[in-house]
């Protein structure tokens, strides 16, 4: 380039072994470095060797002038450099295009396979300080690197559990759909030997393929690890770490999209109290790698991504303990079942069961499920004894939880005194009882036996009772004279035997048809009898 250089002030005086010469470059020692001469003009001491002139340089340094900037420090990763000031040094050429990329005289990191692949996601304009990630993906970028690690979690698609009893019978986290989300805390009244487990896990990540850059090879995303924890949680919340069990191990086997387990058996080696609860964790993490490919060598390695986790925790709850009624005793009706009527003509009858509540806390009890009814006969034990008889002859009525009384119809059979037995089932298989008793009759009626008189037998015998010789108390009498014709040989008012799941309360204790039996003679319960004077006064009515 063509520069008018006087030096009067920026440069000294050359000594005899740096020329300033026209036509050829020239050291300085100034800021600018090594400069093309065109025109020299000194006015130094020895002469110039170049112009044999004293003249004296000017103060002009044009910004034409081509610079190399030799003793300046150059920008980082930069090869070469140029300057248009004494205190501005601009890049010319980096160090590796590959890596690098000019920008504004600096040079700029490139998306590349050193910490910076951006994958996957895209590079504005190339650079990594340009990284964006792809939906599901955070963004790390700074000035070491340039990453896109998963937000995403895995989801736990099937965690159907069971709790095996040590008799075989099974409890189950849902009757229905084995979908996770459908799964809940289950309840059970027996010891459990081993959990029965099927899982099914996903991981799935779609990459637009089109758009992965020449230093990525590859990618793969998927579960890469899945453990189950067990452990026990008291009454009160205290909770005790049993066994952590590993099913899938991320170090020893590849990422898989989808990931199943079934029938996975977990044992349980310890006895639950009455309220404790046997709790499994799921945990699935989601990862996966990608291939990073160094295209100047070929040389490639795997990336691994950082893992997302999700888990979810099903718990058995020890239940032993059936539903009671009323359990606070206060503001409840006066029976655990009560019967529209006792004494019927009719079939049917309205069953109400109010009050029932399972006897734990909503977390620590399992619940009322169901309400039952159930119609039996009650039939002769022995001669003095009456009894429960083992077959329903109406019903089940079943009622949900919110349901507490039902209609029911006896069966036409009668007379007959029926049982109406109440069963309470929480979710825990429990069951609370009790029962009432009814007595259908419209067909029965009162005897009048004319072989045994209705007589004075405070009177003679002699008069045939008809008159009283002394002042004394008179006594009337008749004694089997009168029965029920259906009651005397099937009397239904006779004790009946008690059961040992009903007991208290939940047993007709007191009141009409007792568990005790009524007093009676030949199934005749109440006399009422009157005085009458001269065949015209009452004089009184008794019972």
């Amino acid at each position: 380039m063509d520069v008018k250089l006087v030096l009067i002030i920026l440069c000294k005086k050359t000594n005899a072994t740096r020329k300033i010469c026209e036509g050829s470059e020239t050291d300085l020692n100034c800021y600018c470095g090594r400069v093309f001469v065109t025109h020299a003009f000194y006015g130094t001491t020895p002469p110039n060797p170049c112009t044999h002139t004293r003249k004296v340089c000017g103060k002009d340094v044009t910004l034409s002038t081509r610079r190399e900037c030799s003793f300046l420090p150059k920008p980082p990763n930069c090869k070469e450099a140029v300057c248009h000031t004494s205190n501005s040094v601009m890049c010319s050429k980096c160090i590796d295009n590959e890596l690098f990329q000019r920008v504004s005289g600096t040079c700029q990191r490139k998306c590349s396979w050193q910490d910076r692949w951006c994958w996957p996601g895209t590079c504005n304009g190339d650079l990594a300080s340009g990284c964006s990630c792809s939906s599901g993906f955070r963004t790390y970028a700074d000035s070491t690197s340039a990453k896109c690690q998963p937000e995403i979690k895995p989801s736990i698609e099937s965690c159907l559990t069971k709790a095996i009893a040590t008799d075989g019978t099974e409890f189950v986290s849902n009757i229905g759909p084995s979908k996770c989300s459908e799964q809940k805390n289950f309840y059970g009244r027996n010891q459990v030997k081993h959990f029965l487990v099927d899982l099914n896990f996903n991981f799935t990540i779609n990459v637009n393929k089109s758009t992965r850059p020449a230093f990525v090879a590859n990618e793969l995303f998927g579960i890469t690890d899945v453990d189950v924890v067990l452990e026990t949680i008291s009454v009160t919340g205290r909770k005790h770490l049993v066994i952590t069990t590993q099913i899938k191990n991320g170090k020893l086997s590849i990422p898989q999209p989808n990931y199943n387990a079934e029938k996975f058996e977990i044992p349980v080696q310890f006895n639950l109290t009455q309220g404790e609860s046997l709790c499994l964790t799921y945990r699935a993490k989601g990862g996966g790698y990608f291939v990073s490919k160094d295209v100047t060598t070929d040389a490639v390695k795997h990336i691994p991504y950082e893992k997302t986790e999700n888990s979810m925790q099903l718990c058995y709850i020890y239940d032993r303990e059936p539903p009671v009624f009323c359990p606070k005793r206060s503001n409840c009706p006066v029976e655990p079942v009560t019967l529209s009527k006792r004494l019927t003509t009719s079939s049917h009858i309205t069953v109400s069961f109010r009050g029932w509540s399972d006897n734990r806390s909503s977390v620590l009890a399992s619940g009322i499920e169901s309400y039952t009814i159930s119609v039996y006969e009650i039939k002769e034990a022995t001669p003095e004894t009456l009894m429960r008889d083992t077959t329903a002859v109406a019903g089940p009525y079943n009622c949900s939880k919110d349901e507490t009384e039902v209609e029911i119809q006896l069966p036409e059979k009668n007379p007959m005194l029926y049982a109406v037995l109440l069963e309470v089932k929480d979710k825990a298989n429990n069951v609370g009882y009790a029962r009432r008793f009814v007595l259908y009759d419209n067909s029965s009626y009162i005897v009048k036996n004319d072989n045994i008189p209705f007589r004075v037998v405070s009177a003679s015998n002699k008069s045939h009772f008809t008159w009283q010789v002394h002042h004394g108390s008179i006594c009337f009498s008749w004694e089997y004279r009168f029965f029920n014709n259906r009651y005397k040989k099937s009397n239904p008012l006779r004790l009946i035997k008690s059961e040992n799941l009903i007991e208290g309360i939940y047993d007709q204790i007191s009141g009409i048809l007792p568990v005790t039996g009524m007093n009676n003679v030949n199934g005749l319960t109440d006399f009422f009898y009157a005085l009458i004077r001269n065949a015209g006064t009452v004089y009184f009515l008794e019972e």
